[in-house]
């Protein structure tokens, strides 16, 4: 009788410790699954956060080749219809030091 108590305690220890196990198992599973949550809804908002980013940029960027477009159109047409002289030197300005005389009270005596 003593030895049949025995296996039975026996037996009830091993299905405690296998039952045990097997609920830290599924403890250790849930956490895991909800880690793995977090971390893709996470991964989720950072690209969606990554892509209007993107998005906003590629806009900017289409505006901003647009506009110089539109200079350099421009820029052709005003040299077109307004051509501006090209020198073919470049000449100091014989005027730059000119002392202003004959202006009244500049001390020059002329």
């Amino acid at each position: 009788m003593k030895q049949l108590i025995a296996q039975e305690l026996g037996r009830l220890e091993y299905n405690l410790a296998t039952e045990e196990c097997a609920t830290r198992q599924t403890d250790t599973d849930n956490t895991r699954a909800i880690i793995d949550n977090q971390n893709a809804n996470t991964r989720s908002i950072l690209d969606f956060l990554t892509q209007d980013r993107i998005s906003a940029l590629q806009n900017e960027n289409a505006a901003l080749k647009g506009q110089i477009s539109q200079a350099e159109q421009n820029a052709v047409l005003i040299n077109a219809l307004r051509p501006q002289p090209d020198p073919a030197y470049l000449v100091p300005n014989p005027y730059a030091y000119y002392a202003g005389c004959g202006c009244g009270g500049c001390g020059c005596n002329m």
